[in-house]
């Protein structure tokens, strides 16, 4: 794929000043031109440092980025998300959840990979769920994950059609 789209990547968060920290970082080690994303925060209204640690780390990991508060609930989040997305001239929306962190620093490829293939379609990582006894458990597990570069598929992707769709981590195309 020689001429990367520009992809918005779209968060909707409240208070997940414990989680945001490990998406964004996760979402800066992507194997993916950083001059080819934006990543557009929609806080729904956190009264915790939510706000305040995404704007430090997208700064400091140079990310392009909007920061919108607007106090709201998660589907108008990503409408704003939608809205700011498409003003920006994104060719597509990476819908990552603030408590998600992505492994496979190759996703984003795959994705567009796939929907170059099969045509306009909403397409959806694979996503493992887990449990911790405490905040330093997760702590510690979303680091390592942030900083890892996996993906067990060999690249490939596997495409099935699917009745529903979690929104966790999903590209879908702007048209």
């Amino acid at each position: 794929m020689p001429d990367r789209p520009l992809v918005a990547v779209c968060i909707t968060c409240r208070n997940s000043g414990v989680t945001i920290e490990y998406t964004i970082r996760s979402i800066a080690l992507l194997k993916y031109p950083r001059d080819r994303l934006v990543v557009i925060v929609v806080d729904g209204g956190s009264t915790d440092d939510t706000v305040e640690k995404a704007g430090r780390l997208l700064r400091l990991y140079g990310l392009r980025h909007e920061i919108v508060v607007k106090p709201c609930n998660i589907p108008a989040g990503r409408n704003e998300c939608i809205d700011r997305a498409v003003r920006a001239g994104a060719r597509y929306l990476l819908f990552v959840d603030s408590d998600v962190v992505i492994a496979d620093k190759h996703v984003l490829s795959k994705l567009l990979e796939l929907e170059e293939k099969y045509g306009p379609c909403v397409v959806q990582a694979n996503a493992v769920f887990k449990t911790f006894r405490g905040l330093d458990e997760l702590r510690l597990f979303a680091s390592r994950v942030a900083e890892m570069d996996g993906g067990g598929d060999g690249g490939k992707g596997v495409v099935v059609a699917a009745m529903w769709c979690g929104m966790g981590l999903t590209l879908v195309p702007v048209e």
